[in-house]
């Protein structure tokens, strides 16, 4: 009997699969949408989802019966992220390069609203290199905005990262002490 919750094959979201699991962060399409899964309910074999307006639904186990719910992506493990500032008592509501407003769930990601400060996750197709300067905007107390700079740093990698960084050099060890025999006293001795 396969085990309850929610697991991956192909692309399609299987409920009651037992190959992987969709995880809190990944990016799934369902009635022609982008939905962010927000929480995964395994006992209730259901998903809490949050479209790109922030409202949220509750995806049941049998969604994928007509094949229209299919995993999009995991911006965790696929797109690049770049730090955000710190900015309290706000919400992250839009993201802007140079004069385009990028579109939430399908040019950037934050994975958690609730953390201040964190990563922002850029899709790779927007083709961002260091130096490259973006726009958050927050909104905070009494629906006040407010927009910061994001620069891109030197780390931005817009390809995943196919294998673990090499290991760093480990310390060279100390050179062996050369032998003092009594010949060599002797040697110097005569010098002298």
């Amino acid at each position: 009997m396969p085990t309850r919750g929610f697991g991956v094959a192909g692309s399609l979201v299987l409920f009651w699969g037992v190959v992987g699991a969709v995880e809190p962060g990944d990016l799934i399409r369902w009635r022609d949408q982008v939905w962010l899964v927000r929480r995964v309910e395994p006992d209730l074999a259901t998903a809490i989802v949050e479209s790109t307006d922030r409202q949220t639904e509750t995806l049941p186990s049998d969604a994928d019966s007509s094949g229209a719910c299919e995993l999009w992506c995991r911006p965790a493990n696929d797109w690049p992220s770049a730090p955000l500032p710190f900015k309290k008592q706000s919400c992250l509501v839009g993201v802007r390069f140079r004069t385009t407003d990028l579109v939430r769930l399908q040019d950037w990601v934050k994975l958690d609203d609730f953390q201040i400060g964190g990563a922002l996750y850029l899709h790779p197709r927007l083709d961002l290199q260091y130096g490259d300067r973006l726009t958050v905007i927050y909104s905070g107390p009494r629906n006040r905005q407010t927009m910061l700079p994001v620069e891109i740093p030197r780390s931005f990698s817009p390809l995943p990262r196919k294998h673990a960084a090499a290991p760093l050099p480990t310390e060279t060890p100390a050179r062996p002490k050369p032998k003092v025999t009594p010949a060599l006293f002797a040697l110097l001795k005569d010098e002298e």
